[in-house]
């Protein structure tokens, strides 16, 4: 399929380097999902290209790569309208925009970024009831399910998304493995994907007495599936990190933008010193730091000293090692909040 010895070049990259950022807890599986696909996918392995175009344009700074993400981009985008309008691959074609919108997210354009992911969403659906539940489809369906509930809480990181995109409980919840397991796609439990949305709910609400009452049982929710996670492996060691990161995040957002607790309330400090504590469990430079932007960017808004800020953020100066691009956006806007 890849006729010139550059396009070997990039998918080569992919396969090395660009992978383990888009899923660097399961970067081999992922490979399995995205080479299966590009096998009969044109637009697939076009979208596959573009990552690894960019990624090497943040790498290495190369003039040649970002010429040739610019040429793939086109041709991609226009598999990618061919495929929409007589797909033979319902999963491949999700899972193109999907790539093309995580590209999009990892160089820091937002706006092309949310086109893509609107895109997926529309497309999912409109076909998703008529897709069988394999194996591809379901990670498509996680895929998107993190983007869109990602998108949802870090639109705007005082109020939350200034709109709710939907999410497919029913697709998701067939995708998903049993209640208290971490999945590893999208690094979270069904539990606190729900939770977490079901906060975004709230956060729209008024601060009075069934806000409140909401609240409160969303931090027992919380406070709960925390002590319910287990791992026996050094990779499920570390998705139950990611996973109480998580958690974490979504308990100081709850205290502070839902129960509107002051910084030096018992209950922040005690979630901000749990945070920092799980994250130095994980080394700075790991790519296991790549998916917890979210995480980082709430730890370092709401902590109440430099010295506490500086933690969160050095955490993320340190993914652009990676050729992360978009933590460099992420990190100017903590250190002027």
């Amino acid at each position: 399929i890849l006729r010139h010895q550059t396009q070997r070049f990039y998918l080569h990259h992919f396969i090395r380097s660009t992978a383990s950022i888009y899923f660097p807890l399961q970067s081999e599986e992922f490979l399995r999902f995205v080479l299966t696909i590009g096998e009969s996918s044109a637009c697939m392995l076009g979208a596959v290209l573009v990552a690894s175009c960019h990624h090497h344009v943040r790498l290495k700074g190369d003039e040649n790569s970002e010429f040739a993400a610019t040429e793939a981009t086109v041709q991609t985008l226009s598999s990618l309208q061919t495929a929409i309008s007589a797909p033979r691959s319902q999963s491949g074609t999700l899972a193109t925009s999907l790539m093309l919108a995580t590209t999009c997210l990892c160089t820091g354009d937002t706006v092309t970024y949310r086109q893509h992911l609107e895109g997926a969403r529309m497309f999912a659906q409109e076909v998703g009831a008529l897709s069988t539940t394999d194996e591809l489809w379901s990670f498509d369906i996680k895929w998107l399910a993190h983007l869109l509930l990602m998108d949802q809480v870090s639109s705007s990181p005082n109020t939350f998304s200034w709109r709710k995109r939907p999410i497919n409980w029913v697709q998701l919840a067939q995708a998903m493995p049993s209640p208290g397991e971490i999945d590893p796609t999208t690094y979270l439990s069904f539990d606190l994907i729900t939770i977490i949305d079901e906060i975004c709910d709230c956060s729209h609400l008024p601060v009075d007495s069934i806000a409140e009452e909401r609240a409160q049982i969303l931090e027992c929710r919380l406070s709960d599936l925390r002590s319910q996670v287990s791992h026996e492996t050094q990779v499920q060691s570390q998705l139950v990190l990611v996973h109480l990161l998580y958690s974490d995040a979504a308990l100081l957002t709850l205290y502070i933008r839902l129960l509107g607790l002051d910084r030096n309330d018992l209950r922040v400090v005690s979630i901000l010193a749990s945070m920092q504590s799980t994250l130095s469990k994980i080394d700075k430079y790991s790519t296991a730091n790549i998916p917890l932007l979210w995480p980082l960017l709430v730890g370092g808004c709401e902590a109440r000293s430099d010295a506490e800020r500086q933690t969160f953020a050095g955490r993320m100066a340190a993914m652009a090692t990676h050729g992360v691009g978009n933590c460099n956006i992420v990190l100017s806007f903590m250190r002027k909040y």
